[in-house]
């Protein structure tokens, strides 16, 4: 399918698609066509996508008349918004699905309606939140302090920890140990492998992400092989999605973004803090054996909790 042929089909179709030309349009596959032709050096308008899909919630719903909200359709459509020419033009659309992903996340309802796999909601929102924050570093948006100080920051930290957390022995992520699952691991550590404040977990980063393209190499024969994660009726698989997603996770891309002073400080913490905060507690009984890695992570989050603890401190014990 030519670029052409995609852009025509878009404007042919007003600016809303389907997954097929005679399908009800919806914002997931509007949303993956606008980043797409964005990405290929198109600059596509995504008004009739704001139109036909925006809510008074917060959130974008994927088709009319949906019941409850898509995780994933919504961070499809950050995606596409944050991929736009000019984006700050959408900078309430933008803020309002951040809060909404932030919120869901925060609530422990991010697993998505339509994939069984919670790393494949992790995956997505980690590239729409990195991307959000090289914007807003970059002076391209302006979004308030509540939203880019303290939930954005300790989400992508929390995104990291689990990403870190849940990965098998073997190298691989899922609860059947499944190739694609696998590849959105590795996919998510490439996204957030830049983040500024997690500079002492990035060889720790680098070597997860190793294990789970040596599980991918193991089983190469079988990327092509249905992996029963999507939901519809019924469950299904795509061999093309397993295949795109294993081979994407063996040459991820990793941003080259140079981050600033003010976005490096999002997450007041320095290696040597950290360093001696993990001895401390590795030093306690309870904590012994425990990879050093894990005490690392864990303090990190804790430091990107605290300009909210700070902030609250007088609610638990006032003066």
């Amino acid at each position: 399918m030519t670029i052409s042929y995609l852009q025509d089909h878009f404007r042919k179709q007003k600016g809303v698609l389907g997954f097929a030309p005679t399908v009800l349009p919806d914002a997931d596959d509007t949303a993956k066509t606008i980043l797409t032709l964005n990405h290929l050096g198109g600059k596509m308008d995504p008004e009739q996508m704001i139109k036909h899909f925006k809510t008074k919630h917060n959130h974008f719903c994927t088709y009319p008349g949906e019941r409850n909200a898509s995780f994933s359709a919504n961070c499809n459509v950050l995606q596409a918004l944050l991929s736009c020419h000019e984006a700050q033009k959408y900078t309430s659309e933008i803020s309002s699905i951040t809060t909404f992903l932030c919120d869901s996340w925060w609530a422990g309802t991010a697993r998505d309606k339509w994939n069984h796999s919670l790393q494949y909601s992790m995956m997505l929102l980690s590239g729409a939140l990195m991307r959000l924050l090289e914007l807003c570093d970059q002076g391209v948006l302006k979004l308030s302090a509540a939203l880019l100080q303290d939930q954005v920051p300790i989400v992508l930290t929390q995104l990291v920890n689990r990403t870190l957390l849940t990965q098998y022995n073997t190298g691989a992520w899922g609860a059947n140990e499944l190739l694609e699952a696998t590849a959105y691991g590795v996919l998510t550590l490439a996204v957030v492998f830049t983040l500024p404040w997690i500079e002492c977990l990035k060889e720790d980063i680098r070597i997860a992400m190793q294990k789970g393209q040596r599980f991918l190499i193991q089983a190469q024969g079988d990327w092509n092989k249905p992996q029963y994660l999507w939901i519809e009726k019924v469950t299904y698989g795509s061999r093309r999605l397993s295949e795109a997603y294993c081979l994407a996770a063996m040459r991820p891309s990793i941003s080259s973004h140079a981050w600033s002073k003010q976005r490096s400080n999002l997450v007041d913490v320095t290696e040597k803090s950290i360093s001696k905060f993990s001895e401390l507690i590795s030093s306690l009984t309870i904590f012994q054996g425990e990879p050093l890695w894990r005490l690392k992570a864990s303090a990190i989050e804790g430091y990107a909790f605290l300009p909210l603890l700070k902030s609250a401190r007088m609610d638990i014990l006032p003066r």
